[in-house]
């Protein structure tokens, strides 16, 4: 295994020293006295802090070997070999939520619409069966179908098993909201919060990971790269789920560095624990992206997945890995289409924003001519994709492209998958139109209508897929993926059509009479405070290109406490004139 670059080891080196000076601070007794959720709040923000545990790649890929890890010697026998070997025993730092009673477990039912919150405070091995059942229930149907052999906790590792509590306590966690104090009807969101017991056991486990893998040598990885990645794609589930997206980040680099040092392992035995973490590293993106400030976009970190290695991305894209895929083509024309757009605003607009695109060009000028090859070779990646789905992945009636009448008009697939398959589908389609983004670079309204009919046919077929759609699923299934709700936001800014918009708000009103907060992830009522602030625009003349922070705050706090972790109050608006063709930019409040 190649050695980690110089600018990173010895800063790994200094936190591994950090860690070991705290390894008493994790000793917490397992029946402690006091709140689990005050204990963990204390850890999180004091120095013993699980996110603090991972705090470079090096951390994950370097340190002393811990011989109880048990780490399987053939990677090729599959990653399932390095789930086995390791003691059992539940570590007594894991405090049992205080809200658990003294009964029995009690099964999580699928067909429950809220989790049973009685459990044993004393039998370590009734927590961990009551959290295996809540992760077989509700983490296994929304994860890649890699991990579903992992069902049950007999003969896991310690390090699976807190893994696999950690991630099941946390889905409860943001399956429960609860309501604070001070409620506001206006902001239904803001008023509520995750389930503050299963959310302190989940990164009390989380800690106790990270602890223990911060302390792994290169070899452990050497032995088993592939049950390495397994592990990592874990993790990202669990920042993914917390919002955390410089923690994502750290653990989506580790990724990266293993695959590269070990490739040809992953190409052999790995793959779908690639496509796995391509999925949540797209939704992670496109929830980064959604909001960010324009020189996001411009810079080194907008790059999307498709920045794979291109031999590891050719295999994925010939497996048969349909999601990932597709996600891997949808973020990469959405990268490029947003790009454009500013592309061609500075060359209209604003020659200081030019300079600035300009400057972090690394491939040439940056013309609208450049953009359009680059999305007409994803518009070709997008034929092969669509080539390659067998008819059971495809829509069961013959799918029309007509114009905007048949908006509502229900499009009905064999699975959810295959419905969300295709709706990225759609909207990667959304992404290549060029006439858009040339329309843009002109001052003047005649012929705006005609230039986004091809891109609201599109967003017409995902409309289509919205009225078919089941949203209960779409809460239950997309927690580790792109959102259906995200996809309609991102339409909307490249939308002309008045009912379009107000379809997609009236779609998503509909549906948020509950307490669902989060879908794909994503703040749902975040979504439709700015569907509502295109609408508005819309109507007073103005349609909105594109929406940005004011400010970048690299994604927010995270969401602990919380369904949210950016505070957004108000945006800063691309808008351009529907009477003249004017091009402005303001702010706007949500």
């Amino acid at each position: 295994m190649s050695t980690l670059p110089s600018t990173s080891s010895n800063w790994a080196d200094n936190e591994l020293n950090r860690v070991n000076d705290m390894h008493g601070g994790w000793d917490i007794p397992a029946t402690g006295n006091g709140n689990a959720h005050q204990r963990a709040e204390a850890q999180i923000h004091g120095p013993c802090s699980p996110s603090s545990l991972v705090s470079e790649t090096g951390n994950v890929l370097r340190g002393e070997n811990d011989s109880s890890l048990g780490i399987a010697s053939n990677s090729c026998t599959a990653w399932r070999s390095g789930l086995h070997g390791e003691s059992n025993e539940l570590p007594g730092s894991a405090a049992v939520p205080a809200t658990m009673g003294q009964l029995c477990p009690i099964r999580v039912e699928e067909r429950c619409t809220t989790v049973p919150r009685t459990l044993t405070q004393t039998n370590a091995e009734s927590l961990v069966a009551y959290y295996t059942d809540a992760w077989t229930v509700h983490c296994l149907p929304a994860l890649h179908p890699t991990f579903r052999h992992l069902t049950s906790p007999s003969g896991l590792g310690s390090v699976v098993t807190d893994s696999i509590v950690s991630l099941a306590a946390c889905r409860l966690s943001r399956r429960l909201p609860q309501r604070k104090l001070i409620f506001s009807a206006k902001a239904p969101a803001m008023s509520f919060r995750p389930d503050g017991d299963h959310e302190s056991l989940s990164y009390e486990h989380y800690g106790i990971v990270m602890h223990r893998l911060a302390t792994w040598h290169p070899r452990n990885f050497d032995a088993n790269p592939v049950f390495g990645l397994a592990l990592l794609v874990m993790f990202c589930y669990l920042e993914s789920s917390m919002g955390n997206f410089r923690n994502f980040h750290l653990h989506s680099k580790a990724i990266k560095v293993l695959v590269q040092n070990h490739s040809d392992t992953v190409l052999q035995c790995g793959l779908a624990l690639l496509a796995a973490w391509i999925e949540v590293e797209a939704q992670s993106w496109w929830r980064r992206v959604y909001f960010s400030t324009p020189e996001f976009h411009q810079g080194k970190h907008s790059g999307s997945p498709q920045l794979l290695e291109p031999q590891l991305a050719a295999a994925l894209h010939t497996s048969n890995t349909p999601r990932a895929s597709i996600l891997l083509i949808l973020c990469e024309s959405h990268r490029l289409n947003s790009t454009a757009v500013l592309v061609r605003w500075g060359q209209r607009h604003d020659e200081k924003l030019l300079e600035s695109v300009d400057t972090c060009a690394d491939h040439g000028p940056n013309t609208l001519e450049r953009y359009t090859a680059q999305l007409e070779c994803q518009s070709k990646m997008l034929d092969n994709w669509h080539a390659s789905q067998s008819s059971t992945d495809l829509p069961i009636s013959p799918v029309a492209l007509c114009p905007q009448s048949s908006l509502g008009q229900p499009l009905r697939f064999r699975s959810h998958d295959a419905a969300m398959n295709f709706a990225y589908y759609a909207t990667a389609r959304v992404m290549q139109c060029i006439q858009p983004l040339q329309i843009l670079g002109l001052a003047s309204t005649a012929g705006l209508p005609s230039a986004y009919k091809e891109a609201e046919i599109w967003i017409s077929l995902l409309l289509g897929i919205a009225a078919g759609i089941d949203w209960r699923e779409c809460i239950r299934l997309n927690v580790y993926r792109v959102g259906f709700a995200s996809l309609l936001l991102a339409c909307a800014l490249r939308s002309h059509n008045l009912a379009i918009g107000a379809s997609m708000q009236t779609w998503l009103e509909e549906r948020l009479q509950n307490t669902d907060f989060e879908e794909g992830n994503f703040p749902v009522f975040q979504v439709l405070g700015t569907l509502r602030l295109i609408n508005r625009e819309r109507s007073r003349g103005w349609d909105v290109i594109s929406l940005h922070q004011i400010e970048d705050d690299g994604g927010g706090s995270g969401k602990l406490s919380s369904y949210h972790s950016q505070d957004l109050q108000s945006l800063v608006v691309y808008g351009r004139s529907r009477a003249t063709g004017e091009l402005r930019v303001y702010q706007r409040t949500l």
